[in-house]
């Protein structure tokens, strides 16, 4: 085994307390402990190379996956929106049951969206189910309260 290499690393000692800056000689350096040279083989060097490159092509999918769910975050208000034209445009044609799973669509989406709540109790009304129409009315004015 050849050593090609050399990395410099201080000594080990013992810990030293040190002296606030104003009370310390102005004239003197402050006393540091030598660099000591250690052999360092290449298969050593080739190992952290390619550590160093592993480390890098690992992060790559974490790095996708963030900037993914950066941009489904971005686009759902987007999306959720659309789904709740949709359930309007259901319910206006008398298709209740699909517009409650267009309203259902756009909450998932988008959690907050009061008007989907609303729309979908409208929807429940229709289909003559008070008791989900009283949560969903009852969610929507707490959301518009907020």
């Amino acid at each position: 085994m050849a050593f090609l290499y050399h990395r410099i690393v201080s000594e080990p000692r013992e810990p030293e307390v040190r002296e606030r800056p104003e009370a310390a000689n102005k004239g003197e350096a402050a006393s540091e402990s030598p660099l000591v040279p250690i052999p360092v083989t290449a298969e050593e060097v080739a190992r952290q190379k390619r550590r160093k490159i592993l480390t890098w092509v690992a992060s790559i999918p974490t790095v996708l996956a963030v900037s993914g769910w950066i941009y489904k975050r971005s686009t759902d208000p987007i999306r959720a929106q659309q789904s709740f034209d949709a359930g309007q445009r259901l319910y206006e044609v008398a298709r209740y049951d699909q517009a409650i799973v267009a309203c259902d669509r756009a909450i998932a989406l988008k959690s907050d969206f009061a008007d989907a709540y609303m729309l979908r109790g409208r929807a429940y009304i229709a289909l003559y189910d008070p008791e989900h129409a009283k949560k969903d009315h009852g969610y929507a004015r707490y959301l518009d309260g907020r």
